[in-house]
């Protein structure tokens, strides 16, 4: 299990340029990756988000990359022809105006246009990419470390979770028998001047009890803590099947809190749902 927090760097010294790359993550529904890096770099992005998309399934991912030191693979060009046209052109001036005095190269490192600074492409991938690898390996580690952090919190609260069923069902179990025999009091009381079938009696009063009948309930839940179980033990991505369970949960302990009347049973519910929260905020977290 992994968590969608974490944090990783990695260096690579090796080149003329030493470079680092920080990664971090935060939770979130969709996998969505922002960059840091300088204008030169840029190039690199796509190329990034490959490596990273192939081991990452979800989470808020930043990446940056940083020149610790070095240069920063800047050229210079030289217009030769724009020179030679500059110089025809002074020639041709100084001539037509009789004007004395020679051109010197402060004077041509003035004129505009003349060099151009610009950027070497594809210089420095296999540094970055050896630096991004690192800082990837520590990151899925962190990832993990945090995962079975969760994964323990899962197991203590769906333990809980058990308990508080298994204690709705014994509970709900006697306040069955209990329901049943108040409401045939209630009958025989209220109307015990009437003339009855006792068999229809008796099959109304099973209906009104089976209403709030919660084993179907109790049931589904037991299949539910089961599958969690399986899914937080399985591999690969598990956030969305667990909050997706989660929901499912919700549903049925709604319905069990909705059918029963009995004051235990409702603090129980309450209980339950509380715990169920906490794993729900837990799950949002979880890659």
């Amino acid at each position: 299990m992994k968590s969608m927090t974490g944090f990783g760097r990695g260096k690579n010294e090796s080149g003329n340029i030493k470079y680092a790359v920080e990664i971090s993550s935060v939770n979130h529904k969709y996998f969505d990756i922002n960059y840091r890096m300088s204008s030169q770099l840029l190039q690199f992005q796509e190329r990034i988000k490959e490596l990273l998309r192939k081991e990452l399934d979800r989470g808020r991912i930043d990446v940056a990359v940083i020149i610790l030191e070095g240069y920063k693979n800047q050229r210079v060009s030289i217009n030769h022809h724009l020179a030679k046209e500059y110089l025809r052109s002074v020639a041709e001036l100084k001539k037509n105006l009789n004007i004395k005095g020679e051109i010197t190269i402060a004077d041509v490192l003035r004129l505009p246009e003349i060099f151009r600074v610009y950027e070497e492409k594809q210089v420095g991938w296999e540094q970055i990419k050896e630096a991004l690898e690192k800082a990837l390996l520590m990151f899925i580690k962190a990832r993990e470390r945090e995962g079975g952090r969760i994964k323990k919190d899962f197991i203590a609260r769906i333990n809980t979770l058990k308990k508080l069923l298994e204690g709705i069902e014994k509970t709900n179990h006697k306040a069955k028998g209990d329901n049943k025999k108040r409401i045939e009091d209630k009958v025989k009381n209220n109307y015990k001047d009437i003339k009855m079938d006792q068999g229809r009696v008796y099959t109304e009063v099973s209906l009104m009890v089976e209403k709030s009948d919660i084993s179907e309930e109790i049931t589904r839940i037991k299949s539910h803590i089961n599958e969690f179980y399986h899914i937080i033990n399985s591999k690969g991505t598990k956030g969305r099947k667990l909050d997706f369970l989660v929901q499912e949960f919700l549903r049925e302990i709604n319905t069990i809190g909705s059918k029963c009347s009995n004051s235990a049973v409702s603090h129980m519910v309450v209980s339950f749902k509380e715990e169920l929260e906490k794993i729900r905020e837990q799950v949002q977290n979880v890659e």
